[in-house]
């Protein structure tokens, strides 16, 4: 009968684990998650204003027949294929259409949300303990 309630009792505690180290685990994940959303969302922003910035300059240039805004509407294009390299998993089709990458960038936004209620919820979960 010992060996039973010794059987039972070490099964009992093997199946509590640690809590505690459990929720710490899933607070890195969640922040390497939530980092990698942001930054993808911020790369996305950054060409997206590019992208528009480029295709404004091009038109008052033409419009106005100005060299100077010619010359800016290359800087702005310089700058948004830099923008690009950066978005190596985007397809070029997306990569043309600012709405596209604006609505690309918001359901980014929305995960990097949901991310950080999920890590306030863990970090009052971990208070617990």
């Amino acid at each position: 009968m010992k060996y039973l309630y010794l059987l039972l009792a070490s099964y009992w505690l093997a199946g509590c684990g640690n809590k505690k180290a459990e929720i710490v685990e899933e607070i890195k994940k969640t922040k390497s998650l939530l980092l990698d959303a942001e930054m993808q969302r911020s790369k996305l922003n950054s060409a997206s204003t590019k992208l528009a910035a480029y295709h404004s300059t091009l038109e008052a240039s033409r419009k106005y027949k100005s060299r100077q805004m010619e010359m800016d509407a290359q800087t702005f294009k310089e700058g948004y294929e830099v923008a690009v390299q950066s978005l190596k998993d985007v397809s070029p089709t997306i990569l043309k259409d600012q709405n596209k990458l604006d609505s690309i960038a918001l359901t980014y936004e929305v995960k990097t949300w949901g991310l950080q209620h999920k890590l306030d919820s863990l970090e009052l979960e971990l208070k617990k303990y």
